[in-house]
């Protein structure tokens, strides 16, 4: 089994992503197992954004449409237009719903567990 770890480092730009994008496709035959990190600042994004739900700030709206706009233009700089982005740029959407459902339980709850953390924290990963 190949295990690829890539850091946010390894996606600051559209280049380096390319990068590693044409390193997995040339290891596809050991059928790789691909883990990334957040882009670069998205931790800290979503990490703000749950501290101000849970303090009743509406500014976690403002989060969430940074978010939103930041993989969009990365899904737009990569893929070419067609079903393909229209598909990345779905699950973009879905993901970014996922968040604004945790947003607004831990802002109706003013409570913000680990656990909540956790899946927060998760979606960066998963975007």
């Amino acid at each position: 089994m190949l295990v690829m770890k890539f850091d946010a480092g390894s996606m600051v730009s559209a280049d380096r992503l390319r990068d590693m994008a044409r390193l997995v496709q040339r290891s596809l035959p050991r059928k790789p197992v691909v883990v990334t990190s957040a882009l670069p600042k998205v931790t800290d994004l979503l990490l703000q954004g749950a501290r101000e739900a849970k303090a009743r700030h509406g500014e976690y709206e403002d989060r969430l449409e940074e978010l939103k706009d930041e993989h969009e233009r990365v899904a737009r700089g990569l893929v070419a237009e067609g079903p393909r982005r229209r598909r990345l740029l779905g699950h973009v959407g879905a993901l970014v719903g996922e968040l604004r459902t945790c947003y607004t339980a831990v802002y109706s709850l003013e409570e913000l567990t680990p656990r909540t953390l956790d899946a927060v924290d998760a979606i960066g990963e998963r975007l």
